[in-house]
């Protein structure tokens, strides 16, 4: 009997702190969203001038870093056959 209260009480107080959590995640979204309609407002910005499809830094990086791999190890390596 004292288990299935104290169990209760575990999902009950787990169930508000999750309520809780939305709540405050709900208000925190509510506010972001407000302070980002506010911002263009305040400074526009010149969309006249449109540059074109930059690379990112990541993406070059990611085109050498497969040069630098040394598969010569793996010449000799026999897929089709299973034994």
């Amino acid at each position: 009997m004292i288990a299935k209260s104290i169990t209760g009480i575990i999902i009950i107080s787990l169930n508000l702190a999750g309520i809780c959590f939305m709540v405050f995640m709900l208000i925190f979204a509510l506010k972001n969203r407000s302070q980002k309609k506010d911002k263009p407002a305040k400074g526009k910005k010149n969309s006249s001038k449109k540059t074109g499809n930059k690379q990112t830094a990541s993406l070059k990086k990611a085109d050498y870093l497969l040069d630098d791999i040394d598969l010569s190890e793996f010449d000799d390596l026999d897929l089709d056959e299973m034994e």
